[in-house]
């Protein structure tokens, strides 16, 4: 999640002990996550994690989905997809550029093949950003707002669930606020 239930109640200015829209509040949250996620596409989502994911071989570098990097944990290089201990790649042909997150193959290149390298690495915010947390309340309480008058919706349904109206222009939004973060647009 990118924002808390306390941090929409500050932002509309509502008690803590003010209950009754909870729910609706905590499935808004998880909506305006999964939509921002989508938005980020190869690059979501931003939460701290241990990732295993497969990429292509044949290439001397190779980007990384979830950004920060702090290390590489392993790379596995094996056409057969069985990623055993007799495919890691020793941590001596490889050097990670933390800045931008990309792993450059020094004198080794993966064999050519589709998701034969598996990289294992800890990734992703320990701390949401700021902007992606600003961004998550301002969607919540923008859609809470819309709720409250219909008449903005054009389409969709009024159960709390995101729609993808006029009014609500959001995937557009997430990509020119989160371009900082990302270094380029992200739709």
């Amino acid at each position: 999640m990118y924002c808390t239930m306390a941090d929409v109640k500050k932002s509309i200015k509502w008690a803590t002990t003010e209950v009754q829209m909870d729910s609706l509040v905590a499935d808004l949250i998880g909506d305006v996550a999964s939509r921002i996620d989508e938005s980020l596409g190869s690059l979501g989502p931003l939460h701290y994690a241990t990732w295993t994911e497969q990429y292509d071989g044949g290439l001397d570098s190779l980007l990384l989905r979830h950004r920060p990097v702090e290390s590489v944990t392993s790379v596995k290089d094996d056409i057969s997809w069985a990623f055993g201990s007799g495919t890691v790649v020793d941590s001596a042909t490889y050097v990670l550029d933390k800045r931008l997150s990309i792993i450059h193959f020094v004198n080794y290149c993966p064999a050519a093949g589709k998701q034969n390298v598996q990289i294992i690495y800890p990734g992703g915010y320990r701390t949401i950003p700021g902007l992606v947390r600003r961004l998550a309340v301002e969607m919540v309480v923008a859609h809470l707002k819309q709720r409250e008058n219909p008449a903005v919706v054009t389409k969709g349904d009024r159960s709390g669930n995101l729609t993808r109206t006029p009014a609500d222009q959001w995937d557009k939004t997430i990509a020119r606020r989160l371009l900082p973060l990302t270094g380029h647009s992200v739709t």
